[in-house]
């Protein structure tokens, strides 16, 4: 509502201090880099990655992994100039990187999540183990056991010394 001897202003006008006024300006940066994401990183980092938001003048950044947490964390310097060169401003002093919540996880199969591809385990490993845990009384302990092992099989995570 206009003041008794205040003058109508240009819409525009007005806009551009309520976009100041709210920081809402730095928001609408971040629709810009959600938009044009891959333009800006490249392909490969806009694939794990997703701008999430900005804390002050942090812009935060969704990945996929915490291995791509350290790989863009290699890539900070230049990330955060591209990003300053796209905002055509130096709003943005840092960058920080948090997982992706479970419900955004992106839905394409082809993602790279970071972790190792399943190997498969040969029977006779599998009887092996079974025969060397087969002295623990519990069965429930035993089969337990059975499946920890497995699932570190299957991952990758447990070499075997061929040496």
């Amino acid at each position: 509502m206009l003041k008794k001897h205040q003058e109508p202003s240009p819409l525009g006008q007005g806009l551009a201090e309520v976009f100041d006024r709210r920081s809402w300006r730095v928001q609408w940066g971040l629709v810009g880099l959600v938009r044009d994401w891959s333009s800006i990183v490249g392909e490969t980092v806009a694939v794990r990655s997703m701008p999430a938001f900005f804390r002050r003048d942090v812009l935060w950044i969704y990945v996929v992994s915490p291995i791509w947490m350290q790989q863009l964390q290699l890539q900070k310097q230049d990330l955060l100039d591209r990003i300053r060169r796209y905002l055509d401003r130096d709003e943005v002093a840092d960058l920080r990187w948090l997982l992706f919540p479970p419900e955004l996880l992106p839905e394409d199969e082809n993602r790279e999540s970071g972790t190792m591809p399943e190997r498969s385990v040969a029977p006779e490993e599998e009887e092996s183990f079974r025969a060397m845990v087969s002295g623990i009384v519990d069965p429930e302990s035993q089969e337990a056991l059975f499946r920890l092992w497995l699932a570190f099989r299957k991952k990758g995570s447990v070499e075997r010394d061929e040496g």
